[in-house]
């Protein structure tokens, strides 16, 4: 086969982004020259800048071109003095000049500038028939019609007319030919051809529902240019010669142009034998026109002209169904879309597909839906050879074109699911016409960012960094579920989460998502990640992070209908999450509404293998581009990441992780020495269960994740990158999986011994997401490695979301004099500002805290919360660990719903806990996004905080575990922000 594919997946890319510089000149400024009598003719009904304006309104949605008048060649040469234009549209004479002069004058100073003649009377239009040609100078000669439809098209035509040579050049832009040897067939057929070029490409385009590639392939329409001889008619048709999609002729008995017609008609049957013709004719074709008609040109009468350009186009020209017939003429297959067409490969006859390749239906058909590489690459093909390839060559060439082409419109953006093309293969999809939350636009962002050949991924071989696919479920289908079920849970409501979780899954999703969904499961048996993808998350302003439901499902069942059930079951519990306790507790800390939330779900494949009985990857994490507690040699803008073996729970829940700084990945002071790396190692990781069984989900969305304790029998490939060995009896530690000992995870193959270039790989991902939000990020990740042990590991990018500001642009100094009256300083704050209105504390008593009943504890603050809440008081916390951990023995387990009074929140020492603040935790994001003033005191610091300064204040009340003040004067908070210093102090 001549077709060449191997390297078609990079040209392809490339190509695609070509389609930016396409009909780079646009018509945006108009130079009118017309004498004020035959400015009042054009104008006689309605202001030519009104219908352009008007025109542009409807039709092209950008701002109409600007129009100034000039009404004598000596006005209209002072304007191209001072101004650039892109058009200049004048009529035949004016006061000092005819329009042939000013026309030679013009191109001798501007030769490139579209000049055009309008002209409105008879007489003159009849001289101009007479005389067979054009003014010098101009560029065509229209007969004014008072046709708004008129104008846009001189206007389309000067566009292509600007950009034809260049786009045709650069990306093989495909042309059209009108051939019209009279002013007035050509004044009334311009309108009609740009029309229905027009009424077609919005059709071709109209399942295209993401906005750039509407624009992009809008931009890749075919240019039509106009021959007002038939000597000019060859000139044309060679210089376009590979590109010329099809041509338009017009035919009058009396031409005196018969002889140039015979020989361009004889040219077209020698060199384009399959090139699609309309002859359009006012009475009986001509012999010569008879001849061409012989070899499959179509022909019409001028009078029905409309209908005969539309059926043209859309029959001949490709921008209808594509019909695939026999040799009989039987219709055997037909493809609305490229998906369809790809479909239709695994069955259709090789000798069905060779007639229409050799016959260049598909090429056009390509060229009509913008695939201009594509078409390039089939029309490359020798006839000789798609005659005979009856053996399968061919569907598999084309074929390879077009998966191609689907995989890469999958990596840039979103395709609408189609149940009967949907094949199984990753991509981009969607199902509805709503937003596709914040969520989901990360994610094609970020695989838009993975798309160059030339980018930094090229730096690191040995590793496949990949966006994972995605089905998106959009948020109209979140508002009709919830319309049609009467399910508009309001912000004040009393319901708790279970019962707003029973009212959603009793209720019907609509049919239409179900069918979708059920030919989705035909080709997906692999576990799911069920996740949300609401309007606020991940949003600019607050990027909301974990507080809506994630739902993994094994999707292993044998029936089908039971893994739908589950999927079913997911989506629903997810909508219903939207009004959750929690993030209604959030929002009004965000002063969003949350009547106001829309939600979308992105469903996923979920990254890993299966490790014994369980599915995870190997390596989950989360890395930010601004670590708010640095250590020396580490600077803030170096970023931080936690990474951990198993699924990624064990990370954005804040339990015990690897905290280290990309740019320094071999500096981790929290594994100074076999004591510290015993202490704080990772003990526990999660993983997904495959099994048969049904599942039964609730509101607990981790309630069928399996917590396993890392220890000797865990699965030695799954610790391969991960473990060293704890050898009890030296008591050291080797860094390798070794017998006779205790696997702790260290990652050290990774980060010390760099078998993986992960830390480099972190750092170049930072600076990517950096410059594409424009602000500091905040990414999730994992890495998995292949089952066999051959192959290249897989980096999969879940997440994308901004980190919030900092607040940083106010100054606040804290003098001596502050610290000498504070009663609690920190060096390791996070904030910027002075809160000055608190007057209540809750805290947890030191001396009745135990490590063991910490869930208990998260209760009592969330009781006292809500009641403080309820009275409008916003109130200082203070207690040891990490707040807001999912492992109860690292801090006291709260959500947002248990503190979302709380204004400033203090994490203190404690002889049971040794854990670093948690900064890739959903908990400690949200916290920043709020803007919440923290101060984590530790011990190894001049950080303090003196019991005796509580003992001195009369306690308001006490519970089991809690001590609430309430002062008469308002305690002082202070946190710098560029040095991370707060203090708390009274206010006298």
């Amino acid at each position: 086969m001549t077709i060449q594919l191997d390297d078609l997946p990079e040209v392809y890319e490339q190509s695609i982004k070509n389609y930016h510089m396409l009909m780079s000149r646009r018509v945006k400024a108009i130079l009118v020259v017309a004498s004020l009598y035959d400015a009042c003719i054009i104008n006689q009904e309605r202001r030519l800048e009104d219908r352009i304006a008007a025109l542009y309104r409807e039709h092209e949605h950008v701002r109409p071109p600007a129009l100034t008048w000039a009404h004598s060649a000596d006005q209209a040469l002072h304007c191209l003095e001072a101004e650039d234009f892109d058009l200049v549209i004048m009529t035949l004479q004016f006061s000092d000049a005819q329009a042939g002069d000013l026309a030679a004058a013009i191109k001798t100073r501007s030769p490139k500038l579209p000049v055009l003649v309008l002209v409105h009377d008879p007489l003159a239009v009849m001289y101009l028939r007479q005389g067979m040609h054009k003014p010098t100078g101009v560029d065509q000669v229209f007969a004014w019609t008072h046709d708004s439809d008129q104008v846009m098209a001189m206007i389309r035509y000067s566009e292509d007319l600007l950009n034809v040579e260049q786009d045709n050049q650069r990306c093989g832009v495909p042309v059209i030919l009108l051939v019209s040897t009279g002013v007035r067939q050509t004044s009334v057929l311009a309108p009609v051809v740009f029309r229905e070029m027009a009424i077609q490409t919005e059709r071709r385009l109209g399942d295209t529902r993401d906005d750039e590639i509407r624009l992009l392939l809008g931009k890749a329409r075919p240019r039509v240019v106009i021959a007002n001889d038939y000597r000019e008619a060859v000139r044309l048709s060679r210089t376009f010669q590979s590109s010329l999609m099809g041509a338009i002729c017009v035919l009058s008995p009396d031409d005196a142009d018969a002889e140039n017609q015979r020989e361009y008609f004889q040219w077209l049957q020698r060199q384009k034998a399959t090139l699609p013709c309309l002859l359009l004719t006012a009475g009986a074709p001509n012999a010569t026109a008879q001849e061409l008609l012989g070899s499959g040109a179509a022909h019409a009468d001028l009078g029905d002209s409309v209908r005969a350009l539309s059926a043209f186009f859309s029959q001949h020209l490709g921008f209808g169904e594509l019909e695939m017939r026999d040799d009989q003429g039987e219709v055997v297959a037909r493809a609305g879309t490229i998906g369809q067409l790809e479909t239709l490969l695994t069955h259709l006859p090789a000798a069905v597909l060779a007639r229409h390749v050799r016959q260049q239906d598909i090429t056009r058909w390509l060229y009509a839906r913008g695939e201009l590489l594509l078409a390039q690459r089939l029309q490359a093909l020798e006839l000789s050879e798609a005659a005979e390839s009856t053996n399968g060559d061919l569907p598999q060439a084309l074929e390879t074109l077009l998966r191609v082409r689907r995989i890469n419109r999958q990596q840039e953006t979103i395709a609408d699911f189609d149940r009967q093309a949907f094949d199984g293969q990753p991509g981009f999809y969607r199902i509805g016409r709503g937003s596709m939350g914040g969520k989901a636009r990360g994610l094609l962002f970020l695989a838009s960012q993975l798309q160059s050949p030339t980018d930094w991924r090229c730096q690191f071989p040995q590793v496949d960094i990949t966006v994972p696919g995605a089905l998106v479920v959009a948020t109209d289908v979140f508002d009709a579920f919830v319309e049609a079920n009467g399910l508009q849970v309001r912000s004040r409501t009393q319901m708790g989460d279970e019962e707003i979780a029973a009212r959603f899954l009793a209720a019907p999703l609509p049919t239409a998502l179900i069918e979708d969904l059920e030919a989705y499961l035909a080709k997906v048996d692999h576990p799911l990640a069920v996740r949300s993808s609401s309007l606020l998350e991940d949003s600019l302003s607050r990027p909301y992070a974990g507080i809506y439901r994630t739902y993994m499902l094994p999707n292993d069942h044998p029936d089908r209908q039971v893994r739908l059930t589950e999927l079913l079951a997911a989506i629903k519990l997810v909508y219903a999450s939207t009004f959750f306790e929690e993030p209604r507790a959030f929002a009004k800390r965000t002063q969003q509404q949350p009547d106001e939330e829309k939600m979308a779900v992105v469903i996923q494949g979920l990254v890993g293998r299966v490790y014994g009985d369980l599915y995870l990857p190997a390596i989950s994490g989360v890395v930010q581009s601004y670590n708010y507690y640095p250590m020396a040699p580490m600077q803030p803008d170096d970023g931080i990441a936690n990474i951990a073996a198993g699924l990624g729970k064990a990370v954005v829940g804040g339990e015990r992780t690897l905290r280290f700084c990309p740019r320094y990945p071999q500096h981790l002071p929290q594994f100074s020495s076999v004591d510290d790396i015993l202490d704080n190692a990772q003990r526990y990781y999660y993983g997904l269960r495959m099994q048969a069984s049904p599942l039964e989900l609730g509101i607990d969305a981790d309630a069928h994740l399996v917590k396993r304790e890392v220890g000797e029998d865990d699965p030695p490939e799954l610790m391969r990158l991960s473990a060293s060995t704890y050898l009890p009896e030296e008591h050291r530690i080797k860094d390798a999986v070794a017998a006779g000992g205790y696997p702790v995870i260290t990652f050290a193959p990774l980060l010390k011994y760099d078998a993986l270039p992960l830390a480099e790989i972190l750092s170049e991902l930072l600076d990517v997401g950096r410059r594409g939000l424009g602000r500091a990020v905040d990414i999730e990740f994992c890495l998995d490695f292949p089952a066999d042990g051959s192959g290249r590991p897989q980096l999969s990018i879940l997440q994308i979301r901004p980190m919030a500001d900092r607040g940083e642009s106010a100054t606040v100094a804290i003098q001596n004099d502050d610290r000498k009256h504070a009663f609690c300083y920190s060096e390791n704050a996070l904030g910027n500002g002075v809160v000055s209105d608190l007057t209540d504390i809750v805290f947890v008593k030191p001396a009745d805290f135990d490590p063991a009943k910490t869930s208990e504890i998260a209760k009592e603050i969330a009781r006292m919360n809500a009641e403080l809440a309820k009275a409008g008081r916003r109130y200082l916390l203070i207690g040891p660990g990490r707040w807001g951990s999912a492992d109860p023995w690292l801090g006291i387990p709260v959500n947002w719903a248990d503190i979302s009074g709380a204004a400033v929140i203090v994490e203190t020492t404690h002889a049971a806990f040794n854990a670093d603040p948690s900064q890739g935790s959903h908990f400690f994001h949200n916290m920043t996004s709020l803007g919440m003033s923290y101060l984590n005191i530790t011990a190894q610091s001049e950080d303090f905080i003196k019991p005796g300064w509580f003992a001195s204040h009369p306690v308001m009340r006490v519970t089991r575990f809690l001590s609430h003040i309430r002062l008469e004067r308002p305690v002082i908070v202070k946190v710098d922000g560029r040095s991370s210093r707060g203090i708390l102090r009274d206010s006298r």
